[in-house]
């Protein structure tokens, strides 16, 4: 596997990210949603356009965090940043602390009583600061799916 420019690496990885995807969701709707672990490719692809997108300053400001996630689900309590002051509670911050869940292994799992996978909790937290929500798999598709629109518009 090679790539044309190493100066567009992000940009192709988000391409290839996406592109990887769309070819599993159409194999797997085209097979009767037979295609296994449908969440760990979710996964896979939030952790590689979160990782990229911060390294590459990517703006979501078209994105609302109502657009993922209402406020109310959501546990996100003394989250100070430097100076004391509280975080505000906008999308930038909500993908920061999805990234940290990821990159720290605080992820647990929900299923159902079919044994499928019906959310995951994402937790953020250390001595200070405690932030924690729980995505269904719609919902996870939902935020793997603004983010990659938005980069395609960047």
């Amino acid at each position: 596997m090679q790539f044309a420019d190493e100066n567009n690496f992000a940009k192709e990885f988000f391409e290839r990210t996406i592109y990887n995807l769309n070819l599993y969701n159409t194999q797997n709707a085209t097979c009767n949603n037979e295609f296994k672990y449908e969440v760990t490719q979710l996964i896979n692809s939030l952790l590689g356009l979160i990782v990229f997108v911060k390294e590459e300053g990517i703006s979501f400001d078209s994105i609302q965090l109502s657009d993922i996630k209402s406020d109310a689900d959501m546990v996100w309590n003394y989250c100070h940043r430097e100076g004391g002051r509280l975080e505000e509670k906008n999308f930038k911050n909500f993908l920061r602390h999805i990234r940290n869940a990821i990159a720290h292994k605080r992820l647990s799992i929900k299923s159902s009583n079919t044994n499928e996978i019906s959310s995951i909790v994402f937790k953020d937290k250390d001595q200070r600061n405690h932030f924690e929500v729980e995505l269904s798999v719609d919902e996870l598709k939902n935020l793997v799916l603004k983010l990659s629109q938005c980069i395609e518009q960047n």
